[in-house]
């Protein structure tokens, strides 16, 4: 069990580890400086949250805690729990003040009155209880008609309001206990908060939704969003502008209070990307999506900074002005916005078009922009005054996309009518008339120097045009329908993804470059200025960065889902069940048939093979037809291999086998061995050990409890824990790997291309 700590700003995590069973409730003190948990095994941790050291572990119940919270001065820990009963508890020295007893059942929530008075707790019971902490007595109030999961007190200590299996959230006066009021939701209600004036309570419920509610009018605001999984917890922030959720779909969301958004504040695309764009200085990324909204990212950590809304549907076109300061986009409203990118206030709205816009594009010295539309028009804007300078028609079908050339002379466009068009943007005369495609044109870039032409499109091509000769050639075939293109800065190298969900990265005389990852179209690609980065965004509705040099996500990491497993990596979901079906020639066909039939367990090193079947280990020549030597096996055991042999874990003690002598790791205890290129890598209590192949210890580094793996190579150490949670060892800390799955790792192995696989 772990307690997370996640920065609303940043999103950087740090975990509290020592709990031995799920932590189900935790609750920060008044003042922050201190927090405290409770987990299933019935223990209560209070903690340092500056420094994450346990001051008190308590055994406080018999049976898990289900809720905690601090009194009013903070000074009290009070702790709901599974065994019927409430604990208090002194928060300074963690010693027991008062249980109280008189639920039937469970009991799911507690909630102190604002003046520290009174407690009111919630229990399966289908009942609550409203405690005198003075005289330890208590009230019945009675109305619900199932369990009872979720209470609070309003700010001004009037009011309770309670939540549970029932579907109602019921609103009881607090000097009297009588019920005043029904909220009625569409399924049972999870959590509950009160906004710090009082006017709102926010809710969390069965089917996932997270919502808002006018007390004085005792009816629905909004319907923040959902959760993919029941919506377990709702917390307002101490200014009541933002609300924080957590879901049983191991997420926490983070949402805006102000319900004219009613969207999350900081999460990715809801539906597909259909355009990027990057800042000229590099440092941040925006994105166009099917839901409406256009996103800002930082370029170097991925963080969402700012979403902008506004248009009335899908947003196709964004892009950056010269300058950085500007952002344009184009929706299917018909409309043209201009942001100003520091605040994201909406500056002005282009009104023109009679059909939804598709491109746009900035002239080289930002006082222009140009607009495609399903109108079959080219606009071109003067930004100082909002106006059109030229509307160009020529089209026979819509116009999917428009770039200025690099000296801001000529406009291109391509349209559906499978043409590419150069127009004079001074005088919007038209100029030449492009037909090298055999179906639409989705995408097109002008080379840096102005020389060619990108294109890509419908019939699964990418084509260069060169002007000055008027000839055009296929620099390659996808295969799959080509949405957009763009040329690296140094122009020798075109982006394009594709349908199928690839990006190729194509240099102009070579093959290309395989960018793998996406899960459903690719829908745009943009190099970073530095040419460093290649941007994309998909029908999957994320935005992904990679490396133009080597091809590599410029993220790492790895997910496990499913039985049989799979990771998933930028190569897409691999399975990982599969088994070997052939041996090397050299093998003997003893050891052949034991790694097929008999074994449990199999390691290979150089020299030795070691065959782990029910509590024997046999040990295996590669070219002998019997084994070498057998030795029992106590109990639960590990088997990996070390340099010349194998190494075991058994009953906490690690033997190291090798064809001439068996030696024992000087150390009791061990909870997991790892390979550590020709040693190994020791797990114990609270930190790993790494031993070279004599057996010498040679490093030392702090771990949490709970490791049940690990493996590293050189000075990589990754461990993995019981509560599924796995993290890269360093020096001064560790490093938390992003979104693993809720369940026990068994193995880690290190892939190819800085993939971890766990």
């Amino acid at each position: 069990g772990a307690v997370y700590l996640v920065d609303a700003v940043d999103r950087s995590i740090r975990i509290l580890r020592g709990h031995g069973d799920q932590v189900f409730a935790v609750a920060f003190a008044p003042d922050g400086e201190t927090l405290a948990s409770g987990s299933f095994d019935g223990v209560l941790r209070i903690w340092d949250r500056a420094t994450g050291r346990a001051l008190h572990e308590i055994q406080a119940h018999r049976a898990g805690i289900w809720t905690v919270a601090y009194s009013p001065d903070g000074r009290e820990v009070a702790t709901a729990s599974a065994d019927g009963t409430v604990g208090l508890w002194d928060s300074a020295d963690g010693s027991e003040r008062r249980v109280l007893r008189g639920h039937e059942a469970d009991v799911f929530g507690v909630a102190y009155a604002p003046d520290g008075r009174r407690l009111v707790t919630s229990s399966f019971d289908r009942h609550l209880r409203l405690w005198d902490l003075a005289s330890g007595r208590s009230q019945v109030l009675a109305g619900h008609e199932g369990h009872v999961f979720t209470i609070a007190f309003s700010p001004d200590g009037r009011q309770i309001a309670s939540g549970g299996r029932d579907a109602v959230v019921r609103l009881w006066r607090a000097d009297t206990g009588t019920q005043e009021a029904e909220l009625r939701h569409a399924g049972g209600v999870f959590g509950l908060a009160y906004s710090p004036d009082g006017e709102r309570l926010a809710t969390s419920s069965v089917g996932g939704e997270v919502e808002l509610w006018d007390l004085r009018r005792r009816e629905r605001l909004a319907t923040l969003g959902r959760h993919d999984a029941v919506a377990l917890a709702v917390a307002f922030s101490p200014d009541g502008r933002a609300l924080v959720s957590g879901g049983d779909d191991r997420t926490l969301r983070l949402w805006s209070t102000d319900v004219t958004r009613a969207r999350p504040m900081l999460e990715p695309h809801e539906t597909g990307v259909n355009r990027v764009a990057v800042s000229p200085d590099g440092k941040l990324i925006a994105s166009s999506g099917h839901d409406r909204t256009i996103r800002l990212w930082r370029r170097d950590d991925g963080t969402t900074t700012r979403v902008l809304e506004g248009h009335d549907a899908i947003v196709r076109a964004v892009a950056f002005s010269p300058d950085g300061e500007q952002l344009a986009t184009g929706s299917h409203d018909q409309d043209v916005r201009l942001w100003r990118v520091a605040t994201g206030a909406a500056e002005r709205t282009l009104v023109g078009h009679r059909g939804p816009i598709f491109g746009l594009a900035y002239s080289p010295d930002g006082r222009r922009l140009a607009t495609g539309s399903r109108d079959r028009t080219v606009r071109i804007w003067n930004l100082a005054s909002g106006r059109e300078e030229h509307v160009l028609e020529g089209h026979t079908s819509e116009v999917r996309d428009v770039v200025f050339s690099p000296d801001g002379e000529l406009v291109a466009s391509g349209g559906g009518d499978r043409t590419i068009r150069l127009w004079d943007a001074a005088t919007g005369a038209a100029l030449e008339v492009i037909e090298h495609h055999e179906g639409g044109v989705e995408g097109l870039a002008f080379s840096p120097d102005g020389a060619l032409i990108a294109s890509g499109g419908l019939d699964q091509k990418v084509r260069l045009w060169e002007r000055k000769r008027g000839e055009g050639h296929v620099l390659g075939d996808h295969g799959a329908r080509v949405y957009s293109i763009d040329f690296h800065p140094n122009g020798r190298l075109v982006g394009a993804p594709d349908s199928e969900g690839l990006v190729r990265l194509w240099p102009l005389d070579e093959s290309p470059i395989l960018l793998r990852g996406h899960a459903n179209e690719v829908n745009a690609v943009r190099f970073s200025p530095d040419g460093l980065l290649a941007v994309t965004g998909s029908d999957d509705g994320t935005v992904r960065t990679w490396e133009v040099a080597t091809g590599r996500p410029a993220w790492r990491g790895v997910a496990l889902v499913g039985a049989p497993l799979r990771a998933l990596t930028h190569r897409g979901w691999a399975e990982l069940d599969g088994r070997p079906t052939t041996a090397p020639p050299e093998w003997s066909e003893g050891l052949v048939r034991a790694a097929e039939r008999d074994a449990d367990d199999l390691v290979v090193s150089l020299d030795l093979a070691c065959s782990r079947s029910g509590d024997r280990l046999a040990i295996w020549a590669l070219d002998g037809s019997a084994p070498l030597a057998t030795h029992a096996i106590e109990g639960e055991s590990q088997l990996v291999p070390s340099a010349r042999g194998c190494a075991l874990l058994d009953a906490g003690e690690v033997r190291i086998f090798s064809r001439s002598e068996t030696r024992r790791i000087p150390v009791q205890g061990v909870v997991a061995v790892g390979r550590a290129g020709d040693g190994l890598f020791v797990a114990l209590d609270d930190r790993v050990e790494t031993y070279d192949a004599a057996g010498e210890r040679r490093a030392t580094q702090p771990a949490s409890l709970g490791v049940t793996v690990v493996a590293g190579e050189g000075d990589d150490i990754f461990v993995g824990y019981r509560d599924g949670h796995v993290e890269a060892l360093g020096d001064d800390d560790a490093l938390p790997f992003e979104e693993t799955p809720n369940a026990v790792p068994t193995t880690i192995v290190l892939g190819p291309a800085e993939v971890v696989i766990v």
